[in-house]
């Protein structure tokens, strides 16, 4: 979208020297999604995409202690 390298103005920046900040294995929700697993280290920004409702809001909600895995 922005028609041009955006690697250039903002080179990649490897997290591998930050320890892990949140580490999630074999999430399951029966019904909803199962094995889900993610690492990312701290300070790294991650985002959940998908449709409107079943995706992102499916897997978050359990992570944010709203609703049993």
């Amino acid at each position: 979208m922005a028609c041009r390298e955006l690697h250039a103005r903002h080179p990649r920046q490897s997290p591998q020297h930050a320890p892990t900040g949140l580490s999630v294995s074999g999430l399951t929700r029966a019904g909803r999604f199962e094995d889900v697993s993610f690492q990312c280290a701290a300070g790294e920004i991650v985002g959940f995409f998908g449709l409107m409702r079943p995706g992102p809001t499916a897997i978050t909600t359990p992570l944010r202690g709203r609703a049993p895995p």
